[in-house]
């Protein structure tokens, strides 16, 4: 048997192919545009996270305004979209709207309604007058609701807005409210209607007394569905029934 001796530290002939001096420029433009290929790929990679990163950034950070609009008749919508010469502080007619539409659901007595009525009280309520309105020991508003809806065959009340009288309303003057608090009377008529044929059994007039709040502008809270309710922040602090003599 015979055995080739090789040198050894010798080139193989593939690779000596290559290192021939006249194939080097066409390795070293090879190798360049590899370089560059890969650079641009890289590029494109950190463009792409940093693009990632920003928009996950924005996303949490991003802040949109809502406005609402009051109309003077006292009714309101909100958008997203009026320019600032849009804006209006408020009118009287939306404070109006506001308690007319709180008395008469926190006092109003429907099977049909009463769980969204004492609902939409419950919004416009400080604290304070929350906690008692919720509170088992205090107005059971649950509790309350809960007999009322069970009881279909029970006689109803509703509630008729005849009058509203504000005993500090010029204070609102100028459109620009503090923290102050406000007092306003709200002149009522307690309807109780038969259950069998929603005849009138009771016509009671009383008066809702009212001690009252409007949330400064930059606590107004966020919250879409909250503003539609409640677009001025307007908070109950207190509420007395009192019989009208007249």
């Amino acid at each position: 048997m015979e055995m080739t001796a090789k040198t050894i530290g010798a080139v193989p002939d593939g690779l000596a192919a290559h290192l021939n001096p006249d194939n080097i420029p066409g390795l070293v433009v090879t190798n360049n545009r590899l370089l560059a290929g890969n650079l641009v790929l890289l590029l494109a990679f950190i463009c792409a996270l940093a693009y990632g990163i920003a928009v996950t950034v924005m996303a949490k950070n991003n802040e949109k305004l809502i406005y609402v609009k009051l109309a003077p008749d006292g009714t309101w919508f909100i958008d997203t979209r009026f320019a600032h010469k849009d804006e209006t502080d408020f009118f009287p007619a939306t404070i109006d709207h506001m308690l007319s539409n709180y008395v008469t659901r926190r006092f109003r007595e429907d099977p049909a309604t009463v769980r969204n009525d004492y609902g939409f009280a419950l919004v416009l309520m400080d604290q304070a007058l929350a906690r008692h309105f919720k509170s088992p020991s205090g107005f059971d508003a649950a509790g309350r609701a809960a007999r009322i809806r069970a009881c279909s065959g029970c006689d109803t009340r509703e509630v008729e807005v005849r009058n509203i009288y504000h005993f500090d309303m010029d204070r609102l003057a100028g459109g620009n409210p503090d923290d102050a608090s406000y007092r306003t009377n709200v002149y009522i008529n307690e309807i109780l209607r038969s259950a069998a044929d929603h005849s009138v059994l009771e016509t009671r007039r009383t008066i809702v007394t009212l001690r009252w709040r409007l949330t400064p502008r930059a606590a107004l809270s966020r919250d879409r569905n909250v503003l539609m309710a409640n677009p001025i922040g307007l908070k109950i602090i207190e509420e007395k029934v009192l019989n009208d003599p007249a």
